[in-house]
């Protein structure tokens, strides 16, 4: 699978190579069920993933990997339960960008540094600012001229501190316009609320909304990876509609535990979410779900998360700037 689109390089591993779910060899961890935190209410995208990690890890480690959905405070409440907990690997934490944009405004009082970065083994490029069918604008060059033509009048489902809000920031900077954004709760209330009118466009990743663009219900706008995704390669770009982010707004998934976990503990999660994301199978639930697979132990995960964090810092005053 290539990852050109995210920055990175995927592994070529041999057919032979291939683990089966369970072959995990004995070890002393883990000792008892595993609880993966997800910092919001089920439908979104970190959600879905985690479900189909769980699913695999549990085959993986030998033990139920239960997700565990605490949601509110921007990730912040979620965050704080992991670093409540103990650090002995029976609970982690899986975030995706919002591990950059909840500090940015606030709403996480914690950030990277405060955590142990375990491993990532997904990602999405499939990032997409949708609206409904009926909505006067096809194309992001028809919504920016909306948008200039009338500020503060088409209306943006968001959340504060997700990455949502932030997008919509970084779009607003690129055009030199304003929007007008509403927080309208989860990823799915933010769905329902576009298309029963209540919102104009809402950005969303391809697998929450395909049913209703198959349907006819919705359409999409731009993609916001800064190329074409490679699954959805028809689908134009912001950058292409004339709005080019600082940010890289693809998605990671970052499995995150309480610092001071030890490392033998990380390398055994990092080794079987490697298992799992390079098998045959694990691999196809994700793909069929639109995300990309590629593994980084935790040396590489937390190199790869610094590399990107500078585009999301750098906007940090308009972030906290903005009247959201």
């Amino acid at each position: 699978m290539k990852l050109a689109n995210l920055g990175i390089v995927s592994a070529v591993v041999a057919a032979g190579m291939f683990a089966e779910p369970g072959a995990a060899s004995a070890q002393e961890f883990p000792t008892k069920p595993i609880q993966l935190i997800v910092p919001t209410r089920p439908g979104g995208d970190i959600d879905l993933n985690a479900r189909i990690l769980s699913k695999h890890l549990a085959n993986q480690l030998s033990e139920a990997v239960v997700v565990v959905n605490v949601a509110g405070g921007g990730g912040n409440i979620g965050s704080h339960k992991l670093l409540d907990s103990e650090a002995d690997g029976h609970t982690l934490l899986m975030l995706n960008t919002v591990l950059f944009t909840s500090p940015l405004v606030g709403a996480m009082d914690v950030d990277i540094d405060d955590f142990d970065v375990v491993t990532i083994g997904t990602y999405s490029d499939t990032n997409m600012w949708v609206t409904r069918t009926e909505s006067p604008f096809n194309t992001v060059e028809e919504l920016t001229a909306a948008v200039l033509a009338a500020p503060n009048t088409i209306t943006y489902a968001a959340t504060v501190g997700a990455p949502s809000h932030v997008q919509a920031i970084a779009y607003e900077d690129a055009i030199g316009g304003d929007l007008k954004k509403i927080d309208t709760g989860s990823g799915s209330d933010k769905i329902v609320a576009t298309l029963t009118g209540q919102v104009d466009l809402l950005t969303t990743n391809y697998p929450l909304i395909r049913d209703f663009l198959a349907k006819g219900d919705m359409k999409v706008l731009g993609m916001l990876s800064k190329e074409r995704s490679s699954l959805l390669p028809d689908l134009p770009t912001f950058k292409e509609g004339g709005a080019e982010f600082g940010p890289d707004f693809n998605m990671f998934y970052v499995l995150l535990a309480p610092k001071g976990t030890p490392e033998s503990v990380k390398a055994d999660i990092s080794d079987a979410v490697k298992a799992v994301v390079e098998h045959p199978a694990a691999a196809k639930d994700f793909e069929d779900a639109y995300f990309t697979v590629g593994h980084l132990d935790g040396p590489a995960a937390l190199e790869y998360l610094k590399a990107i964090e500078p585009g999301f810092t750098a906007i940090k005053d308009l972030v906290t700037s903005d009247k959201f």
